[in-house]
């Protein structure tokens, strides 16, 4: 390469790359600076495109389906060194020709895959040509459904904002509301918009675990939950846009009388919350039940029945 330093070292996981080894370090000129696709890797380790991944949304996608739009998609990954299923943004797509193999397991599943492809097994990960019969493959079990893409749904726009303010009682500029929601790409709301997942998780949870209320000049949206699940609320929460409030924990006596007598019992309630006016109106305008939800009546949102299977999947999963 051109002003190269002498070499290019070798690391010890150093493999062939374009013009100079992947694991490979070198040293240029601070004055000339260097832009090649010289020190560009390559590593493949193939699926087919028919193999199915799975979405942070609980959606499975061909992976042959992702190469139009891979860069607006998220998949579910394993996280080894914490051993936990995390999220991850999709940042290249790369095919080759390659011979294929597959994998049978003995409950039936099967993978067709390159023999340099890694499986994760009690050894470690081992490449499928060096898998054997006495193996055991890790399988997460939940595939999800199948994706589909959601049609040009209009859910929320400028009377629906109106109707929210309204019925909360909020003391507002409408149009302060909307440029917020703006910011945050969230204004108009489409069955399309990619924050709508996140924001029917957040809707269908609330509604279940949750509770909202509101005054002429407050709002405040509260999560009840084990702090594990906090944590992952709260990253939803900044998804869309918005903060969290940190871990609030309390301790709790109760008593309740029941057709078989008194029940009391003792409980640590954790919890968080957001005091946002744009996203309490907002959650309103998409079917958030305000107040006490035991003593009022209210529906799941028209809409939802007209969104795919999986977005469906979304709000009553974080529902129950």
């Amino acid at each position: 390469l051109p002003n190269i330093q002498k070499y290019s070292y070798m690391m010890p996981d150093a493999h062939q790359g374009y013009g100079m080894s992947v694991g490979g370090v070198a040293a240029f000129p601070v004055e000339d600076g260097i832009i090649s696709p010289g020190m560009t890797g390559f590593d493949i380790n193939c699926l087919t495109g028919d193999a199915e991944v799975l979405s942070h949304e609980g959606y499975n996608i061909k992976i042959k389906d992702l190469e139009r739009d891979f860069q607006k998609k998220n998949v579910a990954v394993m996280a080894l060194e914490k051993k936990d299923i995390t999220d991850a943004g999709l940042l290249l797509f790369m095919k080759k020709k390659d011979d294929v193999f597959e994998v049978t397991t003995k409950a039936g599943d099967k993978i067709k895959a390159s023999v340099d492809h890694p499986f994760l097994t009690r050894r470690g990960m081992i490449s499928l040509k060096n898998l054997k019969e006495i193996d055991e493959i890790a399988m997460y079990p939940f595939k999800g459904v199948a994706y589909e893409a959601p049609d040009e749904i209009m859910i929320v726009e400028e009377k629906e904002i109106e109707k929210a303010i309204e019925e909360l009682g909020i003391e507002v500029n409408k149009e302060i509301i909307i440029k917020e929601l703006k910011k945050r790409e969230l204004f108009p709301l489409k069955a399309t918009s990619p924050k709508l997942p996140v924001l029917l998780k957040l809707l269908g949870f609330i509604t279940g675990d949750g509770s909202a209320s509101c005054s002429r000049k407050n709002v405040s949206i509260n999560f009840y939950a084990e702090p594990k699940n906090l944590e992952i609320i709260k990253q939803d929460i900044e998804r869309v846009g918005y903060c969290g409030s940190n871990i609030y924990a309390r301790e709790r006596d109760h008593k309740i009388n029941t057709n078989y007598g008194k029940v009391e019992f003792h409980f640590k309630e954790t919890s968080i919350s957001t005091r946002t006016k744009s996203f309490a109106i907002l959650m309103k305008a998409i079917g958030l039940p305000f107040r006490n939800k035991t003593k009022q009546y209210f529906r799941v949102p028209k809409y939802m029945f007209l969104l795919p299977l999986w977005l469906k999947r979304v709000y009553i999963a974080a529902y129950f």
